[in-house]
């Protein structure tokens, strides 16, 4: 599907860039998104790192919380909720 532009400035200024380039505006516009693709990706992986890294502090604060009897509880109630097969009883 075709893209119109409609502000003048922005058509100027990817024509200018192409002249430095000696690229069409179809190769400016392209190389400009791939460079916002590449700093979206980025940030998504940073945010995912992030979230991964909260993870891991959470579990680790829920190891020192719970005792082995905390979790030998826990064990015994999740046997009486489901079967041998993981489906609810």
């Amino acid at each position: 599907m075709p893209i119109t532009l409609r502000n003048k400035a922005v058509e100027d200024r990817i024509r200018a860039v192409g002249k430095r380039t000696g690229e069409g505006p179809s190769a400016v516009i392209a190389r400009a998104i791939g460079y916002v693709e590449e700093r979206l990706n980025a940030e998504d992986e940073a945010r995912k790192a992030k979230r991964v890294a909260a993870m891991e502090r959470l579990r680790q604060q829920a190891d020192e919380m719970f005792t082995d009897e905390d979790r030998a509880a826990i064990r015994r109630e999740m046997e009486d909720l489901y079967d041998e097969d993981g489906l609810p009883k």
